[in-house]
């Protein structure tokens, strides 16, 4: 057995009978001399630990840190729809100078509708002009 170190001081904890018990057995389990070392022992590891783990403050701590997180995953989701949004555009543009592109180099005249590069919705009086046009090309 080690060399004992005297102990002075002392301190009063009042306990439920579970609360007791539950020492009682832990001191058994672990083989503790008593069940003042086991309190002991504790107390001095949670002394230990670095005031933050054991505050309020940790707590607050996380919490200002998690509202950082959620500002920065909001702000890169806005990030996010705004380079699809010009994705889209790019690509729509993309189409439409492709398509009219191809026309010209085919012969025909291509009269663009808003909107007809994705609905196929061409006005009827530029589908005639552009068949005859392809039609005297052919010829």
């Amino acid at each position: 057995m080690g060399v004992l170190i005297p102990r002075v001081r002392t301190i009063g904890v009042r306990l439920s009978e579970e609360e007791y018990s539950a020492l009682q057995k832990f001191s058994v389990e672990r083989g503790a001399r008593s069940m003042s070392d086991v309190a002991r022992t504790a107390i001095c590891k949670f002394v230990r630990k670095p005031v933050r783990e054991n505050s309020l403050a940790s707590a607050v701590e996380h919490a200002e840190h998690v509202r950082d997180l959620e500002q920065t995953v909001s702000q890169l989701t806005a990030e996010i729809a705004l380079l699809r949004a010009d994705r889209a555009v790019n690509t729509s543009e993309h189409t439409r100078d492709c398509t009219e592109l191809s026309k010209r180099a085919h012969g025909v005249e291509m009269s663009l509708v808003p909107g007809s590069l994705t609905s196929g919705n061409i006005d009827p009086l530029t589908k005639k002009a552009n068949k005859r046009k392809a039609k005297t090309l052919t010829s």
